[in-house]
């Protein structure tokens, strides 16, 4: 079924109501339906207005901008904007940075510098703000946004400390949301100018928006607001999404419409249904459910722990390779397991790759601020640090024995290896020339590596450290490469990814491939929490076509009983 014959969407299609709310679940067509409300809602825009179309990811966004592309003709598509969060107020701040106090070259930098900045301000008050507060501080100077946080002296030192930051330009991705705010709110004048461009929004995804974001689609929503959400899929509670907010806009909504038909399995409807079946299960509701032949569950020998999980996985993997997937992700609950995941296949002949840089920007934002104050061997150390953090491929032992020849003396490349010793002439520049010969140096080592076969996942960042390196100039004018590159890739939406990722559930949610490895879908990692439930089912939600989950055999989650029968 094509999303032009769906009743449902047809039915969202043809509400005429101010407020809609849109249960989505995945895989029913909801990119689709956004942008083909996005295209009819544009035709009733005068010329001076736009539809404000919200979600979060870059993913997200580059899907909906090829979906609005495919779907809506040329002049109704350049009447709607396709944005994240982030992106949108990062445009109007820096159009009105000076009314906002900011300097001309301001940028965004790091959370961790940020942190220690606002410890020194009040360290009590800090530790005991939540992770998302901490980010988002410059938020917390507004009532409706404060939450349990009391407004008193010890608050406004922490504001003042991040005014003071973004005065000399230092910005953080957890400013733009507080900073716009504030545009709108000092400035009624830009305000109306906002809302009188923007007067249609749909905001996609929205049980995972904070405090602000919803506040923001409300705002931009004043003649039609379109919410499409799925609170199944809320797992990041702790960046302050809430699910209160999604049972208001059911309260407040003119009409309701919940999206029940499969499509991201069109060619197997019944893979569809089963996932929509395995929702309900994990729902409280009681479906028939039977467990399809491409849904393995993988017992392994629990005296055996990680390992046979590790072996699994491998296996797995392959399996999946071999039956034609494109790309497979390799799914965990916690960080500390996808670097064992990551480590045991690359020591194994597999190769993970990575997703962009994403997940890297902020150590690249660090970088960027501290790699001036470094130099000789700390320096070296650095770039050594990022080169085998890039190539998981260079064994252990290997990276001792470079670590080991740093010193620099005449006997320091003596008995040395052919491999070793052509690192170290590659980064020997770096002593000699400090942070300008940073790049140039650790792209040289990145080439001796590739010439030695050795694998480099994450293609993203060698290239971005490449086209630094070809900027030459000063080593401002290299930081500066940097944190263009920085900025840009932060907007963008990474292009399609094939072979094996490994990842947290997290990380994916948002993301398809062709199949999908649950490693460790024990009641450990998945206890009997609502919480833990909906992270279980974003990662079961995430494949098209193949699913592998490996648990300790008789430590299993409950919830694997969800995917049918024959669990």
């Amino acid at each position: 079924m094509t999303a032009t014959e769906d009743p449902e969407q047809e039915a969202v299609l043809e509400a005429n109501e101010r407020h809609l709310l849109v249960i989505a679940p995945p895989g029913t067509g909801k990119t689709a339906l956004a942008a083909r409300l996005a295209g009819r809602l544009a035709a009733d825009l005068a010329p001076h207005e736009r539809v404000l179309l919200l979600t979060f990811s870059n993913q997200a966004r580059g899907q909906l901008g090829g979906e609005l592309d495919k779907r809506v003709p040329g002049d109704l598509g350049r009447a709607v904007v396709v944005t994240n969060y982030h992106q949108f107020f990062w445009s109007a701040i820096r159009s009105y940075r000076s009314a906002l106090g900011l300097p001309f070259d301001a940028s965004i930098g790091s959370q961790s510098r940020r942190d220690a900045l606002l410890r020194g301000a009040d360290q009590a008050t800090f530790d005991r703000l939540t992770e998302c507060q901490r980010e988002t501080v410059a938020e917390l100077r507004f009532p409706e946004f404060r939450g349990d946080v009391a407004e008193d002296e010890s608050l406004a030192r922490l504001l003042a400390a991040v005014d003071e930051d973004n005065a000399r330009g230092h910005l953080t991705f957890g400013d733009l949301g507080g900073l716009f705010w504030r545009l709108m709110a000092e400035y009624p004048t830009v305000r109306h100018a906002y809302v009188d461009r923007y007067p249609v929004a749909i905001a996609d995804e929205h049980q995972d928006s904070s405090a602000l974001q919803d506040a923001v689609a409300r705002l931009f929503g004043s003649r039609r607001l379109i919410v499409l959400a799925d609170p199944m899929q809320l797992i990041h509670a702790w960046r302050g999404a809430d699910e209160q907010r999604l049972r208001q806009h059911a309260a407040e909504c003119d009409r309701q419409f919940e999206l029940k038909t499969p499509h991201r399995w069109a060619e197997d409807v019944g893979t569809g249904i089963w996932l929509l079946s395995v929702r309900g299960r994990l729902d409280g509701a009681t479906p028939d459910c039977h467990l399809p032949r491409n849904v393995r569950i993988v017992r392994t020998d629990p005296s055996h722990g990680q390992n046979a999980m590790l072996a699994a996985t491998r296996f797995a993997a392959l399996a999946a390779l071999r039956s034609g997937a494109k790309s497979v992700a390799i799914l965990a609950s916690k960080n500390e397991q996808v670097a064992a995941i990551r480590s045991y296949l690359s020591r194994n002949g597999l190769h993970p790759r990575q997703l962009g840089i994403s997940h890297e920007l902020e150590a690249l934002a660090q970088l960027a601020e501290q790699l001036p104050s470094l130099s000789g061997k700390p320096l070296v150390e650095r770039a050594l640090s990022m080169l085998f953090g890039l190539c998981p491929t260079i064994q252990a032992n290997v990276q001792t024995q470079i670590r080991q020849r740093l010193e620099l003396n005449s006997s320091r490349k003596a008995g040395a290896s052919e491999f070793v010793r052509k690192v170290l002439a590659s980064i020997d520049p770096i002593y000699e020339d400090g942070p300008l010969a940073f790049f140039s140096g650790l792209t040289g080592a990145i080439e001796v590596a590739r010439n030695g076969q050795h694998q480099f996942p994450g293609e993203d960042q060698v290239r971005l450290f490449a086209s630094v390196a070809a900027t030459g100039g000063s080593l401002e004018d290299q930081l500066e490469a940097l944190r263009s590159r920085l900025a840009l890739l932060s907007h963008q939406a990474p292009g399609v990814a094939r072979g094996i990722m490994v990842m947290t559930v997290h990380q994916a949610k948002g993301r398809e491939f062709d199949g999908i490895i649950l490693f460790d879908a024990s009641a450990s990692s998945f206890p009997p929490n609502v919480d833990r439930m909906r992270v279980f089912y974003v990662a079961v939600t995430r494949a098209r076509r193949s699913w592998d989950l490996i648990a300790p055999n008789g430590r299993e989650t409950s919830y694997l009983r969800a995917l049918g029968d024959r669990a």
